[in-house]
Order: C-alpha cells, then sequence, then structure tokens
C-alpha cells in the first residue's frame, strides 16, 4: 500500500470479550504509536532518544466490504505472532486471512481498567472458504 493509494478506515473496535474481526490482509505499514491524555490524542510516545515507538498497522478487509485498521500493540501483536507460528510462517502477508478475537481482561493498566488479551488465526483465503461452506452445509 502506497502514500497515494491510502484507502480510508475505521480503526477496529473490541469492546466485549469475545469480539471478533474477520478480513482479508490488504496492506501493513509501520506508525507511530500515539499518546493519549483525557482521552485525546497528545502526539506520539517516544524513546529516550526522542525516537517515536512504532506498532505495525493492519489494514484488512472484512466480508461486507468495509475496512478496518487493527493497531497492533502489545497483546494483540503477540497474538498475531503466536498466530503466525502457528501457522508456519515468519511474516504476514497481503492476502492473508486473519482473525482477532479479544478474548479476556488481563491486569489493570496505567490508566485504571484492564488491559485487552487477544488470540489470532492466520489462514490461506482457500482454508476460509473451505471452513466456511462446510458450516453452510451443516445448516
Amino acid at each position: 500500500m502506497s502514500f497515494r493509494n491510502r484507502v480510508a478506515a475505521k480503526s477496529a473496535k473490541f469492546p466485549t470479550i469475545g469480539t471478533a474481526i474477520t478480513g482479508s490482509v490488504l496492506g501493513l505499514r509501520d506508525s507511530p504509536v500515539p499518546e493519549f491524555e483525557n482521552g485525546r490524542p497528545a502526539g506520539f510516545k517516544t524513546n529516550s532518544d526522542g525516537t517515536p515507538f512504532t506498532q505495525l498497522d493492519i489494514l484488512v478487509e472484512l466480508a461486507d466490504g468495509t475496512r478496518q485498521v487493527l493497531h497492533t500493540g502489545g497483546s494483540m501483536f503477540d497474538a498475531i505472532a503466536d498466530a503466525l507460528d502457528e501457522f508456519g510462517q515468519d511474516d504476514l502477508i497481503v492476502g492473508h486471512v486473519l482473525t482477532v478475537t479479544y478474548s479476556e481482561d488481563g491486569p489493570d493498566n496505567t490508566r485504571g481498567y484492564p488491559s485487552k488479551i487477544y488470540t489470532a488465526k492466520v489462514e490461506t483465503p482457500e482454508a476460509l472458504q473451505a471452513a466456511q461452506k462446510a458450516t453452510r452445509s451443516r445448516k
């Protein structure tokens, strides 16, 4: 995904435990990690030399054609890395199908509410289509 071909997409939301998002990976990019004050953006998190911390943003297209961005910091990044290990791949690539699920609450973070723990699964488009077909045939 190039700068000139950016696509407007909302950030994926995981409001409750069990919320899952499945989509086809359209693009990957590193972006600075935002800093928030009172719930509003207030610059970017930086290390001691002023270099911004980065996170991997993953643009996915959902089954209904909408697009969402997964900001993969912390537990979500770890869950995707574990899913890639299970899938036998080192990297997530355009075309993979990614499912991310908010699976449980972790310990309270520095802002006083529980951190979110995620699980993830990486599949080929063909594997997802076969699973969906099998599910429909059982109904």
